[in-house]
């Protein structure tokens, strides 16, 4: 059992899978809990997953044999699953309603603004695939699952490659265990952060994990509350819809609407401009109406579609077009959205 930072600096360097081990645990653990074990805390980790085999060993089998990537997609499922708090500051990271939308809030969480690239980028997120197929075999299916085991693949290549922030980080303190430099205690629950447990020989020398501004993830109008009021049946001439846009934003205090619309385009088949008038507020809430007299709503014949779309912008620029349609039904409009 580690007891001093040089039983630790001797376990890791034991094995190829000790030291990725260890690099794995240093990441994960600062990013979901606020900072890396203590030594004894480290010996644990690795020794058990060793004994256990990432909980694939059975009687019969130890079970197989794990690449680097795996050890890292291991870990972060392990802490996931087994942790709440570090479940929550996961959905927290992996942001949005789709799984590319979660993919691009990891990446951009996890790589510098330096290290950013669109190249980068569409590599990450064309193993979506394989990062859906991979939780569903670790018990965590679903896009959040597929999340997690891709923030665990990227770890590994950021901190393989020595990318800047929080991935050169985690080489700093691998580094500063075996200069014996290290200021991880001996015991206990606290959590030490990244750039205290590197020691004053990498103090301050990169930043921790946590990327620059981060898009706003918008979704589409509810079609929660719906409202018709055809002109020969009430003679009210006024059709119209409310609801809530969804949006999220990682960055505090962006996770709202401009209150300010772009006006598009109707078709039908090529009006310019718009037909209705949509009014959005910050929260999302929004009114979107329609004159029925209006020669364009009138002119529709069962069947017949007038799609009014929208340009709406985040509090942080993100912008995304949302639709409106009027259904023609016996020469009687009646609202409908998506």
């Amino acid at each position: 059992m580690a007891h001093a930072l040089s039983d630790l600096a001797r376990l890791i360097d034991s094995t190829t899978q000790n030291l990725i081990q260890f690099k794995a645990i240093s990441a994960v653990y600062d990013i979901l809990q606020g900072g890396v074990p203590s030594i004894y805390g480290f010996d644990y980790l690795i020794n058990e997953n060793n004994y256990t085999n990432f909980g694939s060993r059975t009687y019969y089998s130890f079970g197989p044999d794990f690449n680097d990537e795996s050890i890292f997609i291991n870990v972060a499922n392990a802490l996931y699953q087994g942790n709440p708090s570090a479940q929550s500051a996961f959905n927290s990271i992996a942001g949005g309603f789709t799984l590319s939308e979660k993919l691009a809030s990891v990446y951009n969480f996890l790589v510098s603004d330096s290290e950013e690239t669109a190249s980068g980028r569409a590599a990450f997120a064309s193993q979506s695939s394989f990062y859906s197929h991979k939780a569903a075999e670790l018990g965590i299916p679903g896009d959040t699952g597929a999340a997690v085991v891709a923030f665990g693949a990227l770890l590994n290549v950021l901190i393989r490659d020595g990318y800047k922030g929080g991935a050169d980080a985690v080489n700093d303190l691998t580094d500063a265990v075996f200069q014996g430099t290290a200021l991880l205690p001996e015991s206990g629950a606290v959590f030490t952060p990244l750039e205290t447990a590197d020691g004053v020989n990498f103090d301050f020398d990169d930043n921790d994990f946590g990327g620059g501004n981060s898009p706003a993830f918008i979704g589409d109008p509810s079609n929660s509350v719906l409202y018709e009021y055809p002109y020969e049946t009430t003679g009210d001439s006024l059709i119209f819809a409310e609801g809530v846009i969804p949006i999220s934003d990682l960055d505090p205090g962006e996770a709202g609407f401009m209150e300010t619309v772009i006006f598009g385009t109707a078709y039908f088949p090529n009006d310019p401009g718009n037909v209705g008038t949509l009014s959005l507020y910050e929260n999302g809430t929004y009114f979107c109406e329609f004159d029925t007299e209006l020669p364009a709503v009138r002119a529709l014949w069962e069947g017949d579609l007038l799609i009014d779309t929208f340009t709406i912008e985040s509090l942080d620029g993100t912008q995304k077009d949302v639709s409106f349609t009027i259904v023609g039904v016996d020469e009687i409009p009646y609202f409908s959205m998506f």
